[in-house]
This record gives structure tokens, C-alpha cells and sequence, in this order.
């Protein structure tokens, strides 16, 4: 769900930034389709699956063809995209898109490929089951089906959908290879998520993206519950107490303390620790290709629940100068800053220097030993959750999170 036209993505102001600091950039913002119409896959019903991901492959294609027309530089292509955004971009990183690259240099901002990981054919096949209910249609009768797709208005079927399904890419063998793990984003000698065409690779999170998560896990009631039940599924009885006591969930915290822990542990387990994963991925290739860190820590200064956090999409907010106004005198500062820093990676000035991460924080853009980090401002957990494993504790979080199963076909029932 969602458009580049809706008035928060406009990057109007951004390249503004970029005329007014003398490093002017050329914005382009792309859309592509969602739910069915992008990521439908049946084989009988002629549904390839991948469409979504293949418009924003035709959308680079025609930036680098285009670009030079509008002063730009077809050779110097920076992209840029946040949760379903980096969850997209990633994907791009793992396919075979042929020779010719998309993009020079890529920020992934609180997203990589296994938050919304590609499925195999028959998750696909439970998952197209579910639209001819929604639908009205017998999922064999392939002649209803295509009268469906090509003769039904999309807005008329887009109401009988559910707003938001769990869609996903397909692992179809040809297009998305194999299958997509943090393992496999880790293995520096693995060429998916590493290819040669994109030279600078960005990874980052906001220190509460988790709240995106809020309805699907941390509104209910049962959540502490659920994730103890996650833990027996796929950890040892002493890997649950290394995990429960790094987030002071092995005593008796308040209901208070204890939510906002668990606010804390699933921003982690979902977008902390994979982008600690696949950063380190981009650093074992051999020659090393150049890789950085950024977290966003900058607190909410907006009135309501979530004021003071470090919320998801928080960091578009800054990153884009479209709430600049609304922002007093200090958080105006903070998202030039950041966007600066953006358009200074842009223009080829590079990230941050070997060793070092970039906080954009409530004091602005600093850098922070590389080795340091993890102890200031997160007290030390992120290696907790390294030492677990980023691949079982991805599985844990799908679990906790009820994310359907390839292997069952439905929501994880605890």
C-alpha cells in the first residue's frame, strides 16, 4: 500500500537541500504493484510471480537510459528505500538481472530481503488459494481465474481483498534462484546480495522499528507469553535465558517496563540484527567491498504514543525535509544534517571513514567507533543476538510474529 504521490515521499524539498549546499542531485521516485498484481505466482494461471520487483528492475533501466536527458549522470545512480522499500532493493541485490547493474551505490534503510522473504512455489500456491476465497473462485478453474485477472477492474478487486497479506517474492528457480537466508546474506562468498554492479553498499535501522509491528505482535496481550513459547520452539532452555536476561525479561518487570522492552527486542530480532547480518556479508567478500552502518536515534518530538521513540519511518520524515516545518529550530538542524550526509553519499563522497558508524541522534550526524557502538547504545545486546545467531533468531521472530511457514502453509500457531 502506498504511493511515491503521496505528499510525505515528496522529494522536492530533498533535492532543494542538495541545490542549496552546492551538491545538487536529481530525485526519482518510483511505484510499482502490490498484492496480486505484483506478486501473484501460479504457474496454471499464468502467473509468474515477481512482478512487483521486475517493475522497479524496468524503472532503474529506464533512469539509466533517461537520466542523461535530465543532466544526470547514467554511471553515478544512488538508491535509496526504506522497509518494504530496503526489503525491495535487497531482493534486487539477490536476482538475476543479467549483466548490466541497476545502481552504483544502495542505502537500505530498516528492510532487507528476509523481513518479507521469498517463498517457494508452494507457500505461493496456499497463498493464491487464499485469493480465490477472497475472490469467489474455485482455485482449479483456470478459465474463471484468468477472466478474473484480465476482465475485473483492479480497484473493483482490490475491495475484496484484504488491505495488507503477507506477499512476497518466489523463489522460481530462474529469476530468484535459490532461497534467501541470513546465512546466505552473511556468506561472503555467496554472490547474491553482493553483486559486482553495485559498488557501495549503506545498511541502517531506527532504534524502534518495531512498531510496525505493533498490531501484529506487541497489541496482544499474550505477546510475552507467545515469545516464550517461540523460545521453546527454537532455542535451548539456556539461549532463552541469555536472550530474556539481555532485554531484562527474566524477572518480573511491570506491565509498563515489559512492553517497552518487548518493543525493543522485536526491533532488534527484525531489523537490528539482519542488518548487522547482511553488513557483514558486504565486509567478508574478498576483495572487501565498501560497506557502512548508520542507526537512526533520533526521538519523536510529535505529540502521542509515540513521542520520545525512535519510530519506523521516523527517519523518512528528516531524511526528505517534508516536516520541516513542524519542527522547532533543533530537529530542523538534525534533518538537514541527515539529508546532507545523504546527498554528500550521492555526489560519491562516501559513507564514513573504515571502522566508523554513522548515529543521526538528537545531537545531529556524528560517528561512532564501529567497536563502540553496540555498548553506548545498545547496551551491548547486539552481540548478545550475534553470538544466538541471526539465522535461528530470524525463525524465532516469524514465529512470534505469526508470519506464514513454507513448510505448513499457514500462520505460525502458538
Amino acid at each position: 500500500m502506498g504511493s511515491n504521490s503521496w505528499p510525505q515521499y515528496d522529494l522536492r524539498r530533498f533535492v532543494e537541500r542538495s541545490s542549496h549546499i552546492g551538491k545538487p542531485v536529481i530525485g526519482v521516485s518510483i511505484n510499482y504493484r502490490h498484492n496480486v498484481f505484483g506478486f501473484l505466482a501460479n504457474h496454471e494461471i499464468g502467473a509468474a510471480g515477481n512482478m512487483g520487483y521486475k517493475d522497479q528492475v524496468l524503472a532503474f533501466r529506464w533512469i539509466k537510459k533517461h537520466i542523461a536527458g535530465f543532466g544526470g549522470d547514467p554511471s553515478n545512480i544512488t538508491a535509496a528505500g526504506e522497509s518494504a522499500g530496503a526489503i525491495s532493493l535487497s531482493t534486487l541485490l539477490c536476482a538475476d538481472i543479467g549483466e548490466e547493474g541497476l545502481f552504483e551505490r544502495v542505502v537500505l534503510m530498516s528492510g532487507e530481503a528476509t523481513l518479507r522473504k521469498s517463498a517457494n512455489r508452494r507457500w505461493h500456491q496456499w497463498m493464491c488459494e487464499d485469493q480465490a476465497k477472497y475472490l469467489g473462485l474455485d482455485v482449479k478453474d483456470v478459465e474463471g481465474w484468468n477472466r478474473a485477472l484480465s476482465d475485473t477492474e483492479a480497484e473493483h478487486m482490490a475491495q475484496k481483498l484484504p488491505l495488507a497479506q503477507h506477499f512476497s517474492g518466489i523463489v522460481d528457480g530462474d529469476w530468484i534462484k535459490e532461497d534467501i537466508t541470513l546465512d546466505t546474506l552473511m556468506d561472503g562468498s555467496r554472490v547474491e546480495h553482493k553483486p559486482k554492479w553495485c559498488e557501495e553498499f549503506v545498511v541502517g535501522d531506527a532504534a524502534h522499528d518495531g512498531i510496525v509491528l505493533k498490531a501484529r505482535i506487541l497489541d496482544n496481550p499474550q505477546a510475552f507469553a507467545l515469545l516464550l513459547k517461540a523460545c521453546e520452539m527454537h532455542l535451548s532452555p539456556s539461549e532463552t535465558q541469555k536472550l530474556l536476561a539481555a532485554y531484562h525479561l527474566d524477572g518480573k518487570p511491570t506491565k509498563i517496563e515489559e512492553a517497552d522492552r518487548l518493543r525493543e527486542l522485536v526491533s532488534e530480532l527484525r531489523f537490528h540484527l539482519p542488518s548487522l547480518a547482511v553488513y557483514k556479508g558486504w565486509k567478508a567478500t574478498s576483495p572487501p567491498k565498501r560497506a557502512s552502518q548508520y542507526h537512526f536515534h533520533v526521538p519523536n518530538p510529535v505529540e502521542g504514543q509515540f513521542k520520545s521513540l525512535a519510530s519506523h519511518e521516523l527517519d523518512v520524515a528528516y531524511l526528505l525535509q517534508n516536516f520541516n516545518d513542524h519542527f522547532d529550530e533543533q530537529n530542523r538542524r538534525i534533518a538537514q544534517e541527515m539529508a546532507d550526509h545523504f546527498i554528500e553519499f550521492a555526489n560519491g563522497e562516501g559513507w564514513a571513514e573504515e571502522g566508523k558508524i554513522v548515529v543521526f541522534g538528537e545531537d545531529g550526524t556524528v560517528k561512532v567507533d564501529e567497536n563502540r557502538y553496540d555498548q553506548i547504545y545498545r547496551d551491548g545486546r547486539g552481540t548478545i543476538l550475534e553470538e544466538l545467531g541471526a539465522e535461528k533468531l530470524r525463525h524465532l521472530a516469524e514465529t512470534w510474529q505469526g508470519v506464514r511457514k513454507e513448510e505448513y502453509g499457514k500462520e505460525a500457531k502458538l
